[in-house]
């Protein structure tokens, strides 16, 4: 049981909290600050830091793009640092922007400016009295403006950030996953731990070439997040780069386990339909040892758009798999 609150451990609180007055928010801080809502659905929340991460050539800079077309379109002004094209793909990218109205920083592009121009230019905003709450920040890709590695480097970042923030701004932060991915076969973005604390959302961008069609296929994994998330998917038609938007949402295997999928589905074609017979026909032809094909296997009949299906066996021993 609580002791019973007493005048003098009341002073006591009190009094402790004096020593926070300047700290405590008061109506006039939160009156500025827009509630949150997304300004693309599922995607980007206004108001928050969100890391979008994928594989390199994952689709992220032709997806923003799009999304790009999707803000300017409702009057926000969007501003994308792009210190991670090549020339070729710069000039089209220009092109893009001067189509649909919104705002291009290459800091390597102009004479004599640099990504240390760029945080100036931010610690500017930072230290202003103005409202920031149509302003959209896409920095593409965020290994180009710190060392992922150093603590002290993206602390201050992310602190400035957060500051422009609250001054209703929202910020898109392009990074990477790592080369190998995690022991659950997804990928894991790159950099220190303190980012994935530090940001308000954290997306995944999974993607893979799908090999009917020969068009890139991106479906977004919230990771951690500070709003209600739902997957949404992607088709970016190659080689032009046309985004299309997914009216389902499309299961994102690796391009190893892709390749397995398509030796799945030729095998149980050929007449194959236990699990048994299954791992001894595609097994000569995968480095993948068969705990992995089993998780595979487990991975495809459970997706939701599945290509393979499990059933219980006519006979009554054991179970069926049967391409869809």
């Amino acid at each position: 049981m609580s002791k019973p609150t007493t005048p003098a451990t009341s002073i006591a609180r009190q009094n402790a909290s004096h020593f926070f007055q300047d700290l405590i928010l008061n109506s006039q801080d939160v009156l500025p600050m827009t509630r949150s809502n997304f300004l693309i659905p599922d995607l980007i929340v206004q108001g928050h830091i969100t890391v979008f991460a994928s594989p390199a050539n994952g689709g992220k800079t032709t997806l923003f793009k799009f999304f790009c077309e999707k803000l300017a379109a409702i009057g926000l002004d969007v501003i994308y640092i792009n210190a991670d094209s090549s020339p070729g793909d710069l000039k089209d990218h220009f092109e893009h922007s001067r189509r649909h109205g919104y705002h291009l920083i290459s800091p390597d592009a102009k004479l004599g400016q640099s990504v240390e121009n760029v945080l100036d230019r931010l610690t500017t905003i930072k230290n202003s009295d103005l409202q920031f709450d149509g302003l959209v920040l896409i920095f593409d890709t965020l290994k180009k403006f710190v060392d992922m590695l150093d603590k002290k480097q993206l602390k201050s970042l992310l602190s400035t950030l957060r500051s422009i923030t609250l001054k209703g701004a929202t910020v898109c932060l392009l990074g990477h996953t790592n080369k190998y991915a995690g022991t659950d076969g997804k990928t894991i973005f790159e950099g220190m731990g303190d980012l994935r604390t530090d940001v308000d959302d954290l997306i995944y961008l999974d993607s893979s070439k799908n090999p009917d069609t020969g068009h890139l296929e991106v479906t977004t994994r919230p990771d951690k997040v500070r709003a209600t998330f739902s997957p949404r998917s992607f088709i970016i038609e190659l080689p032009n780069r046309t985004v299309k938007e997914s009216a389902a949402v499309i299961s994102i295997f690796s391009d190893e386990e892709m390749k397995l999928l398509q030796l799945v589905i030729q095998a149980i074609k050929s007449g194959c339909s236990s699990q048994q017979e299954i791992l001894i026909c595609v097994k000569p032809k995968t480095l993948m040892g068969q705990n992995a094909i089993r998780d595979a296997l487990h991975r495809f009949v459970n997706a939701k758009d599945a290509k393979i299906k499990v059933s219980p066996h006519p006979g009554g021993k054991g179970y069926k798999y049967s391409a869809i």
